[in-house]
């Protein structure tokens, strides 16, 4: 078979359509139709692996590994080990020198020996319910190409690493201990968690609590790993601790991810601002730590100043401490507006939330604050009372500074700015103080320009107010998702349209999900109401705000006989005009659509702007509003499939392939 198109220009369409498991499956099907095609598939089909399989293996060489045509095709790599081979009887693929000995796996030499030889991979991932070997890493480091290492649900020990040459570096290590089982929210996540054989299995029982297992994190990290040359590190609070984080100097880091449990305080008080200290590249910043009972939350701002004469503050949630002089200091000199470096950070109700943290992070452009506990426990989020007084604090201005707003101290330190050194300093990008006049005079509301992205997840039901709050604090959102743990429907007590019109200020509003209440509808029901109820509310939430280009709502799905998740049905908003001459972002999403037909939701007009009925958005049970509306200006609206956060992903969500 002849072609007319060059071979990177084939690879290039390939690249661009192979996304989900279907379209894999038509690639297998169409590199079987004559060489070139073969070539130019198989980059593509292989780039990323998994070894072993179960169901590829013979008598005479046992596990198979892949041929060594396929090796330089590979550019993510996983050492996916079944945990539940150990545990058969006989343990398959490995052997047990003794009852209640340790698991030692059989054909591993065929992935040492392959490891030199993969010239083009850049990431190795490791998950194996035993000690994976010293000649595994003895490999690695011959593999020139390997820039992310990621070791997950793997016991580790000290002895473990060979010498490491000088030459080897790796920008991305993530270190996620034996049996952490993190849910964000009550949203969809890893099936692998769902199945009770998780928990029960007999190397994650003797494994979970090791405590050597710091030691050989410690080694990995600092040996293995060079803090210098890392660009992102995840690690679990309870492989370190802050002190051995600031011990260390990151030139080059720029993501930084803390999961499992908060780290326990330290005797000599380092703080988190200490940490930072050390990364003067850090934008990204994660807490996702589980919240556990009777443990205290976990402190973002220093507990203490570093002059005399502080007095003490109190915020929505606990006692802070301010010197005279305004800022917060650690122990360490460090003050807390190096928080001002940050640009995306993502919290989970496991720290302690005040509206004076963002007054120091005052350069945000991506928030996240989340509900996360240990499986099979179900994330318990922010309640109404915490929400309120949580955005009341963020729009408090920070107190005056009283002098000089500059510690004498914080000039040796060694990421501080002057420009920045008081959470009222002037600056383009930091919380504005709005006037408005009201009953008692004038008085400021904080705001935050800068911030882009707002998740936040809430245990009661959404109400009008909280949009009204959200709107007033950021006004330049254009991605908002206000998230309920444990979506119900029930009566609904707000109209769609008050919802509506507390996002009109928002003028660069472009994705938006949001918990709103409907009505409770039979499940057994062939015409899906709920679905069309959540539709009409999308085309009425299209037609008040005219930027929208996505909007999604809460549901219930049920995915098991006792099992449910929060969802969301989202739209994807096409308008008229958009497609051929409109918004470059919205032709763009035109253009690259290639969802399935069963995908679309068929036009849904109004005609001269009106509902059928006499108003736009209502459901059989209400919660509309009557009363005309601008011009019909939504064209379709498309449905999108379900989506998902790969944990510890939380700021862009990917399709679900099941």
């Amino acid at each position: 078979m002849e072609s007319r198109l060059p071979t990177d220009i084939l690879y290039s369409i390939i690249a661009e359509v192979a996304g989900d498991r279907q379209t894999a499956h038509d690639l297998r099907s169409v590199s079987l139709a004559s060489r070139l095609l073969r070539e130019v598939t198989l980059p593509v089909l292989f780039a990323t692996v998994q070894w072993p399989h179960g169901d590829k293996h013979s008598e005479e060489n046992g596990l198979e590994f892949f041929p060594e045509t396929l090796w330089r095709h590979f550019r993510k790599l996983s050492l996916l080990w079944p945990d539940h081979w150990p545990d058969a009887s006989p343990p398959m693929w490995g052997d047990r020198y003794y009852i209640g000995g340790d698991y030692h796996p059989r054909h591993l030499d065929k992935l040492v020996r392959a490891l030199p030889r993969m010239e083009g991979l850049s990431k190795f991932h490791i998950s194996c319910p035993f000690y994976p070997p010293v000649s595994i890493f003895t490999a690695l480091l011959q593999c020139p190409s390997i820039r992310s290492l990621s070791i997950s649900d793997t016991p580790l020990y000290i002895d473990m690493l060979p010498p490491i040459p000088a030459q080897f570096n790796l920008e991305h290590i993530a270190l996620v201990p034996v049996a952490e089982a993190l849910r964000v929210g009550e949203g969809p996540y890893d099936s692998k968690y769902q199945e009770v054989t998780y928990y029960i299995r007999d190397y994650r029982k003797r494994y979970r609590n090791d405590s050597l297992a710091r030691y050989a994190a410690d080694s990995v990290l600092f040996n293995l790993a060079k803090a210098d040359s890392l660009r992102s590190v995840q690690i679990s609070g309870d492989l370190c601790s802050l002190s051995e984080l600031a011990q260390h100097e990151w030139p080059n880091l720029h993501t930084l991810i803390l999961t499992g449990h908060a780290p326990r305080a330290n005797p000599n008080g380092t703080e988190l601002v200490d940490v930072i200290a050390q990364m003067p590249k850090l934008i990204d910043l994660r807490l996702l730590f589980a919240t556990v009972k009777n443990d205290p939350l976990f402190r973002i701002l220093p507990a203490n100043t570093a002059g005399e004469g502080s007095n003490v503050l109190l915020s929505s949630s606990y006692a802070i401490v301010q010197g005279p002089s305004g800022p917060y200091y650690t122990h360490r000199r460090n003050p807390a507006t190096l928080l001002s470096q940050i640009r995306y950070l993502a919290i989970s109700n496991a720290c302690q939330l005040s509206g004076t943290i963002f007054h120091y992070a005052d350069q945000l452009e991506r928030l996240v604050i989340c509900a996360i506990s240990d499986l099979p426990r179900v994330p318990v989020a922010l309640s109404r009372a915490e929400i309120n007084a949580l955005m009341r604090d963020l729009g408090t201005p920070p107190a005056a500074s009283n002098g000089d707003a500059s510690n004498p101290s914080s000039s040796s330190s060694k990421n501080s700015t002057p420009a920045s050194t008081s959470p009222s300093s002037s600056s383009s990008a930091s919380p504005a103080s709005a006037s408005s006049s009201g009953a008692g005079g004038n008085h400021h509301t904080v705001r935050y320009p800068s911030l882009k992205l707002l998740r936040i997840m809430i245990e009661d039901k959404a109400n009008p107010e909280l949009c009204h709050q959200i709107s007033s604090l950021f006004p330049n959102l254009e991605t908002l998702e206000v998230e309920l743990c444990g979506y119900h429907d029930g009566k609904p007590i707000y109209d769609w349209d008050e919802f509506a019109v507390a996002f009109t200020p928002l003028a660069q509003l472009r994705n938006l999900r949001m918990c709103i209440q409907f009505p409770e509808f039979d499940d057994a029901d062939r015409v899906e109401p709920w679905r069309n109820a959540r539709r009409e509310c999308a085309s009425l939430f299209a037609s008040r705000l005219p930027t929208l280009e996505c909007v999604g709502f809460e549901y219930r799905k049920r995915t098991g006989t006792h099992r449910y998740e929060d969802s969301w049905l989202e739209y994807r908003v096409e308008r008229y005009g958009d497609a051929e001459g409109g918004p470059p972002a919205v032709r763009r999403l035109s253009s690259s659509s290639s969802l399935s037909s069963r995908a679309y939701v068929p036009p849904y007009h109004h005609p001269q702007g009106i509902h059928p009925h006499g108003y736009v958005g209502a459901c059989p049970a209400g919660g509309g509003r009557t009363g005309p509306v601008p011009a019909s200006t939504v064209m379709r609206l498309e449905e999108l499939p379900r989506s998902w956060y790969r944990f510890p992903e939380v700021w862009s969500p990917e399709y679900l392939t099941d």
